[in-house]
């Protein structure tokens, strides 16, 4: 059996082999267990590199979302950095009485914010607003379907029910 091989290839062996055992009435011929013993050991050569890809990708993401933390955290801080100066150079020309400025590598203006005029509610609680300038949000509590379905609710069996659980790989 050629090292070469696929795992999906392997598995259509396997199955070519379960075929075979099955015309023969379960009987094992020599060659059916030279191909049985060569299967299990492609299988699990292919296994032990699949695991060993799969623990490198892991590793990777890992590497690959520590730098990009990295490079987010520096681009907030670069953002910062630019409001913060934005913001002492817009008091500087407040203060001057100064609108405009015009640089030999840019020009800086002072305009007035667009968009709605900014909103001060004067109570600290929303609930405490009139019903009708408060939002609702309506979402399924799961955890009380949940239980009702594990009493045997028949409202919450018209509604939800327990799908089988999946299954995933662990490698340790």
């Amino acid at each position: 059996m050629s090292k070469s091989k696929s795992l999906y290839q392997i598995d259509e062996d396997w199955r070519a082999l379960e075929d075979a055992l099955w015309e023969s009435d379960g009987i094992l011929t020599e060659e059916m267990e030279e191909t049985f013993a060569e299967l299990l050991q492609a299988h699990g050569d292919k296994a032990e590199g699949y695991v060993a890809l799969i623990q490198i990708a892991i590793e990777e993401e890992k590497m690959y979302k520590s730098q990009a933390k990295r490079l987010t955290d520096l681009a907030k801080s670069a953002g910062t950095r630019a409001k913060s100066l934005k913001d002492r150079l817009l008091v500087s020309m407040q203060q001057r009485g100064d609108t405009e400025y015009e640089t030999p590598i840019g020009k800086v203006k002072v305009t007035p914010n667009g968009g709605n005029a900014p909103l001060v509610l004067t109570v600290d609680d929303p609930a405490e607003l009139p019903e009708r300038f408060q939002r609702v949000t309506v979402s399924a509590d799961t955890d009380a379907i949940r239980a009702a379905l594990d009493e045997g609710d028949a409202e919450a069996q018209k509604i939800a029910y327990e799908a089988e659980r999946g299954e995933h790989l662990r490698i340790r």
